[in-house]
């Protein structure tokens, strides 16, 4: 119904086909005139990230808890924002060396490990968000047992939609389960 047209009411005789005007139009007492001009696009900021899916033999992984929201704005390539402040895979920021980056991001999460941890390249998985372009280089790595983290959840990699997670983080985790791994079929 508020598709219809509708007549001004004016005194007098009867409204004019020329007085014809939308029922916005009429609540705010004026007709439209012309068409807005079509606003620039905002341009899509590309964003690069690396992930860590940690795979046990028993199909378990890692998943770090959602972070609270700073009160400053966060910059464009804020993990916990790019996940909607989700459960995600450890998720590092990407300048220059997606490999380089990410170790240096779990050596800081990890307790000292015994060993360096191979990181298995996995497909890139590509995700886009309202004005961002994110690509992301997921990495797994084979371990035997699923790091303990305070905050953190071990789950099956199969069953990551018990968990609210976002979309990027699916994705992620569809590839790792889609993608054989090598360390599993060497075992």
């Amino acid at each position: 119904m508020s598709s219809l047209p509708c007549r001004k009411i004016l005194p007098g005789p009867a409204a004019r086909p020329d007085q014809i005007c939308s029922r916005k139009a009429e609540k705010k007492g004026r007709l439209t005139e012309s068409v807005p001009a079509k606003q620039k696009k905002k341009e899509a900021i590309e964003i690069s990230l690396a992930a860590a899916v940690f795979c046990d033999p028993r199909g378990h992984t890692l998943l770090l808890t959602p972070t609270g929201r700073s009160a400053a704005r966060p910059a464009a390539d804020d993990v916990a924002t790019l996940v909607s402040q989700l459960w995600h895979f450890p998720t590092q920021p990407v300048h220059k060396n997606a490999v380089a980056e990410l170790r240096r991001f779990l050596a800081g999460l990890l307790p000292a490990a015994s060993h360096p941890l191979k990181l298995e390249p996995l497909a890139k998985v590509r995700h886009a968000v309202t004005y961002r372009k994110i690509t992301v280089f997921p990495f797994r790595i084979a371990v035997r047992k699923t790091p303990r983290l305070r905050g953190a959840k071990s789950i099956l990699l199969q069953d990551l939609s018990s968990l609210p997670i976002s979309n990027l983080t699916r994705k992620i985790g569809r590839t790792a389960l889609l993608e054989p791994a090598a360390a599993a079929a060497n075992s």
